[in-house]
């Protein structure tokens, strides 16, 4: 299977908070950490397809939900 490269842009301080969780969990890096939530998220919204596509300020909701998640 290829892999693509996909750009996103974060929030400095989102980037911050994520960066402290690789640390805390022990991800290899921040790219490990994003494909986990992504991979994650993905899978959730495949369970729950009322969930839809999320506006931008629910989206960064809910990653900032999932970053709380993780830190626990």
């Amino acid at each position: 299977m290829a892999d693509d490269i996909v750009s996103i842009r974060i929030p400095s301080s989102l980037v911050s908070e994520l960066r402290k969780t690789v640390e805390k969990e022990h991800f290899k890096d921040l790219s490990e950490l994003i494909r986990t939530v992504v991979r994650k998220r993905f899978l959730e919204s495949q369970k729950q397809p009322d969930l839809g596509l999320l506006t931008k300020d629910q989206l960064i909701n809910e990653l900032q939900r999932i970053v709380d998640q993780l830190k626990r």
